[in-house]
C-alpha cells in the first residue's frame, strides 16, 4: 500500500469558518437590534418634535396667565385699599354716631332735669302764692328749650296734676 501523500487537513479551515459564519448571525442579530432601536429613537424624537412645537403656545399662555396674575395682584391691592378707607371711616362714623348719641343723651337729662325743677318751682309758688326766681340753663338755649318744653310741660302738667291727686 501506498502511504497517501499527506494534504493539509481542511477541518481547522471549516471550523474557522464556521466559527466567523455564527459570529456573522450574531452581528447580523446585533445590527438589526440597533436598527430597531435607532428607529424608536426617530419615532420618540418625532414625537418630541411634535410636543416641542406646543411650547410656544404653552409660554404664551404662561406669559398671559401671569398677566392676568398681576392684574388680579392690582385689583386685589385696590379692593384692599378700599376696605381699609371703608373701615377708617366707619370707624369715624361709629365715633360720631357715639358722641352725637351721647350729646342727644346728655341734652335730654339736662331737658329732664329743667322739667323737674320747673315742677317743683310750679309747686313752691303753688304753696307760697307768690312767683319764685329760678335759672335754668344758660342764655340763647334756655329761649329755646322753654319754647319746646312748653309743649311737653303741658302734656307733664297733667300727668303730675294726677299724680299728686293720688297722693
Amino acid at each position: 500500500m501506498e502511504t497517501p501523500v499527506e494534504t493539509p487537513s481542511l477541518l481547522p479551515c471549516q471550523v474557522k469558518i464556521k466559527d466567523l459564519e455564527e459570529k456573522c448571525v450574531v452581528l447580523e442579530d446585533i445590527i438589526k437590534t440597533l436598527l430597531d432601536v435607532n428607529k424608536q429613537q426617530k419615532e420618540e424624537n418625532a414625537q418630541l418634535r411634535g410636543q416641542n412645537q406646543y411650547i410656544p403656545l404653552l409660554q404664551f399662555q404662561l406669559h398671559q396667565q401671569q398677566q392676568e396674575n398681576l392684574q388680579f395682584q392690582v385689583a386685589i391691592r385696590a379692593a384692599n385699599a378700599m376696605l381699609e378707607e371703608g373701615s377708617r371711616i366707619g370707624k369715624k362714623t361709629m365715633k360720631d354716631i357715639e358722641n352725637a348719641t351721647q350729646l342727644f343723651k346728655s341734652e335730654r337729662e339736662n331737658r329732664e332735669r329743667e322739667r323737674k325743677l320747673k315742677k317743683i318751682k310750679r309747686t313752691f309758688e303753688e304753696a307760697f302764692g307768690r312767683e319764685v326766681k329760678v335759672e335754668i340753663g344758660s342764655g340763647a338755649e334756655e329761649e329755646e328749650d322753654e319754647e319746646e318744653d312748653g309743649e311737653e310741660d303741658e302734656e307733664e302738667g297733667e300727668e303730675t296734676d294726677a299724680e299728686e291727686d293720688e297722693e
